[in-house]
């Protein structure tokens, strides 16, 4: 074989395994989500379908939300109007098996607006003129959800709460004492009425 064919051909076996192989754009999701355990293309790798994880650890697995695109009204300028740039994801709360049991009826509760009909919570982006951006930002959003919920209560709330249970206390029994005060007054008056 000719030298130069060869080294044309071993020049694109190399482009072909190492450079366009391992090329990912900065919004790839490997890249947005670098620590992420998951395999974009199948199940991820430490995935048991047996149990339900305890703790949500901020692990979403893409191939279980449903994403769809459209027209956004967001920045862009004519770039709006030409390309489908709004992202929308949602996902089936109650089969969702990467979230704890514990916290999805605290979701269907508490974002009852946001889930659909089908029990699907909608999450939707078009803050950024690039779809991957706006994929990126409904992921944070579902996040920021699941965490949310996730945290233990404030003590301080529930000291707010309890000294508010204990006012209502202190006023119910304001309110008794002076019923009777207000009976004892009327008695005693009754009787003088008499004498």
């Amino acid at each position: 074989m000719l030298p130069c064919i060869r080294n044309l051909l071993l020049y694109r076996s190399y482009w072909t395994t190492t450079r366009a192989g391992t090329f990912k754009s900065i919004y790839h999701l490997e890249n947005l989500y670098p620590n992420s355990p998951y395999n974009y293309g199948g199940l991820p790798q430490d995935f048991s379908i047996a149990s339900p994880p305890d703790k949500f650890t901020g692990n979403i697995p893409i191939d279980k939300l449903s994403v769809k695109y459209s027209r956004s009204s967001g920045p862009g300028g004519q770039n709006v109007n030409k390309v489908n740039s709004k992202a929308e994801v949602r996902f089936h709360v109650s089969s969702a098996d990467w979230i704890p049991d514990d916290l999805k009826p605290k979701i269907l509760e508490k974002y009852k607006k946001r889930i659909t009909s089908t029990g699907e919570l909608i999450v939707f982006s078009d803050e950024s003129r690039y779809q991957s951006v706006n994929v990126k930002n409904c992921l944070d959003q579902i996040k920021g959800v699941l965490f949310e919920l996730q945290k233990p209560p404030d003590p301080k709330k529930i000291l707010e709460h309890e000294k508010l249970h204990d006012m209502n206390k202190i006023h119910e029994a304001h309110r008794k004492r002076l019923q009777r005060k207000r009976m004892k007054g009327y008695t005693k008056s009754m009787r003088r009425d008499f004498d």
